[in-house]
């Protein structure tokens, strides 16, 4: 049976999740954290996607981003995830999936409702008790030496 394709719109935000398989560590230390970073602005550009705010956790990610067309957010992601993948399990001697299957997407319609996954996104090491605010956390739009 055939996956149900994406809904990913043109110009509406999209809050994405993509976690580690079983929960596993998917950053192991700062090289890791870097590579995924680089990646995904290279990525988010090429394909014409607006990253709004993002977190990167250690097993998992949160973005919000906004597609300049109906497949951008797909094809960044399946760009992103594989080239994580291959450099993650080259790393580390590892074989097969490291993520939890496709990225989970909920479209974003109410600019009130934006303002509350932004907030929820950024505060998210804050929520997981790696630091006291979330300005201090540098794997994250919000981190203070960012802006």
């Amino acid at each position: 049976m055939a996956r149900k394709p994406r809904f990913c719109p043109a110009g509406v935000p999209q809050h994405i999740i993509h976690r580690g398989a079983n929960r596993q560590f998917i950053f192991k230390n700062t090289a890791d954290f870097e590579f995924y970073l680089t990646k995904l602005t290279s990525y988010s550009n090429q394909f014409g996607v607006q990253l709004l705010v993002w977190v990167l956790m250690s097993n998992h990610v949160h973005l919000l981003v906004t597609p300049s067309n109906d497949d951008a957010i797909t094809i960044m992601m399946q760009r992103l995830a594989g080239s994580y993948g291959r450099y993650f399990n080259t790393r580390y001697k590892c074989t097969g999936p490291i993520w939890e299957g496709r990225f989970k997407n909920i479209p974003v319609i109410n600019p009130t409702h934006l303002e509350q996954i932004k907030a929820y996104i950024e505060n998210n090491p804050v929520r997981a008790g790696i630091c006291g605010d979330e300005s201090q956390y540098r794997w994250s739009s919000a981190f203070s030496g960012r802006r």
